[in-house]
């Protein structure tokens, strides 16, 4: 595959970012595949640096710090230019003349990522637009110098790669090609124009040519009124930041097509009377239309949202089932948790729409479910399917809880805690007690601690412990009357939960007030889930422990979290799901700001 070089757009695009100019989606065509878009550089450029978190990273201890990570403290070699340097060097700008030629919208699209990325057929399809505020001739001067440079390198591999620049009269408009010989083809490796304050740079020609004749006429099928684009935008927001798209509904054909094959490649799957059709019916992928995700500067943190839009919750995207409702308060959550989640997924739904799925997949296969199901039932008298798969409810909690070791030899773990909704508790326990007895010797591994009414089960350590985990880390689990609690980690700190659990005055992370003030910004109503996490108490001890492993250098090296990074971070999540699709919002903020 030829490669395919953008020119001074490559420069111009490591800078990232009024004029009147048509609004980039509707000159792109429904049949654009990804689109990275930026609605103003200069205002987002301005937005950045007037941002809390740019002083935060250029901080000299930050710099420093990540210095350390990125290259061991290596200096570059004499060979390696900087991004200032080339545009100061080479093209005779500062950047604020840069960000003066191009103040405004800014566009990547890509028209076949399917082949020429998932297949590796074809050549890219794709092209890159930018409003142009400077002179003609200084574009011009702009362009020559990087075709020239362009040139240079290429000769450097390819001796005999040789590049002219030509030019065609197209609408009116002036087209500059680069037609390129390589020793044996000669081909057209991008081209540009500027037109009615665009400027466009594209490969292959046709490419330009179409946007071209889409900037002077008009789009027959403009990527601004295709349906899953639409519907993305409803709740993409406004403002400083960037926007990606990916158009599924084109993606997904080829995707699946691919991803089907690899299954049914090994044979082992046609055993159970699973075919390609079947297998594609199941999954239904090609129900997704679109995926966006929007990251926008607000004035103390970094906004995202995200949308999947779907034409129907079929196959695969049914196992993602949220019940309707209120979320679950979850006051036993302590409150320096690292990071906590509450939602509405219906694990028990998700279960039958699995079953429902494979029954797709493979009819012959859920007679052979059901023939063991009944076969435990026989040995064991217990309904496998309304004791546990029907059992469970649409209320999930999980949280993380992170404590240094005073002993550094021991890296300190994260424990994990989920609670998952049930309707039968007194089915859940007898099931669970009967399957011990399924496995020879269980029930030696399982040791019962009675507390404050309930029974605590807990897998016994083994008698040669890893010296590098902490003992004490345990795998649990506890029946309440509504709940099934699973932990890996302080029995004590599972014993609190248990505590709190039946305290109807407890306050837990989600009750803290600034949790609260965080997520009233971006609540919507009737949420399926919501989520905390406190980054900066991830940071230090994940750090320390990287730092231990020798991955930053030598073992115990000291690797230090820069104070104005060891306690900064928080960031919240919730996500909203309507009949054609799962809409998403989170918040990234400085806790100082």
């Amino acid at each position: 595959m030829k490669i395919i070089t953008l020119g001074l757009v490559s420069v111009l695009w490591a800078a990232n970012s009024a004029l009147s100019a048509i609004p980039f989606d509707e000159i792109l065509g429904e049949e654009t595949e990804a689109l990275f878009i930026v609605h103003s550089l200069s205002e987002t450029r301005d937005a950045v640096v007037a941002h809390p978190f740019y002083e935060t990273f250029q901080d000299e201890s930050v710099l420093e710090f990540f210095g350390k990570i990125s290259g061991g403290g290596k200096k570059s070699g004499p060979d390696e230019q900087g991004f200032m340097e080339v545009l100061n060097e080479e093209f005779g700008l500062t950047l604020d003349e840069l960000f003066e030629l191009f103040p405004q919208q800014a566009a990547f699209a890509s028209f076949n990522i399917s082949e020429s990325m998932i297949l590796d057929e074809g050549y890219p399809d794709m092209a890159i637009m930018l409003e142009y505020a400077g002179e003609p001739e200084k574009l011009d001067e702009l362009l020559q110098v990087q075709f020239e440079r362009n040139a240079a390198a290429q000769k450097k591999i390819n001796p005999a790669m040789e590049h002219e620049l030509k030019q065609e009269s197209f609408m009116g408009e002036t087209l500059y090609l680069d037609e390129a010989f390589d020793g044996v083809d000669t081909y057209v490796e991008d081209g540009y124009c500027l037109v009615d304050g665009i400027f466009v740079l594209a490969s292959p020609e046709d490419r330009l040519r179409s946007i071209v004749e889409a900037i002077k006429d008009g789009q027959d099928a403009p990527l601004s009124e295709n349906d899953g684009y639409l519907r993305s935008l409803e709740s993409a927001g406004k403002g400083p930041g960037f926007a990606v798209y990916f158009n599924l509904e084109r993606l997904m054909p080829p995707l699946s097509k691919l991803f089907i094959d690899g299954m049914m490649e090994s044979g082992g799957l046609a055993t159970y009377g699973v075919t390609s059709l079947s297998l594609e019916k199941a999954l239904s992928l090609n129900a997704l239309l679109s995926l966006y995700i929007r990251v926008g500067l607000e004035a103390d943190g970094i906004g995202v949202s995200s949308n999947l839009i779907h034409s129907g919750k079929d196959g695969l995207l049914s196992l993602v089932s949220y019940e309707n409702g209120a979320l679950p308060e979850a006051r036993y959550i302590p409150e320096d948790a690292l990071s906590a989640s509450v939602s509405l997924f219906d694990l028990g739904m998700m279960l039958s729409n699995l079953e429902a799925l494979l029954n797709i997949a493979s009819p012959a296969l859920t007679p052979l479910i059901d023939i063991q199901m009944q076969n435990i039932q026989q040995q064991t008298g217990i309904d496998l399917r309304s004791a546990i798969l029907e059992n469970l409810g649409s209320e999930l909690v999980n949280f993380t809880l992170m404590e240094e070791s005073p002993d550094e030899l021991i890296i300190p773990s994260p424990q994990q805690f989920y609670l998952l909704e049930i309707k039968d508790a007194d089915s859940l326990g007898r099931a669970l007690e009967t399957l011990k007895d399924l496995v020879p010797g269980g029930r030696a591994y399982i040791e019962e601690q009675a507390f404050e009414g309930q029974t605590i089960f807990t897998v016994k350590t083994p008698q040669a412990p890893n010296p590098h985990v902490d003992p004490e880390m345990r795998f649990s689990y506890v029946i309440t009357r509504s709940a099934l609690v699973i932990g890996f980690g302080k029995i004590g700190n599972l014993q609190k939960i248990l505590t709190d659990m039946s305290d109807s005055s407890a306050e837990g992370i989600f009750q803290k007030p600034e949790v609260e003030q965080l997520l009233e910004r971006i609540a919507q109503p009737q949420a399926v889930s919501q989520s905390y996490a406190d980054l900066s108490a991830f940071i230090g001890p994940a750090v320390k422990s990287l730092a231990g492993t020798g991955v930053f250098g030598n073992k115990n090296s000291g690797l230090e979290i820069p104070e104005i990074l060891s306690d900064s971070f928080t960031t919240i999540s919730e996500t909203n799901e309507t009949k054609d699709g799962f809409f998403s919002r989170a918040l990234l903020i400085s806790k100082d700001k």
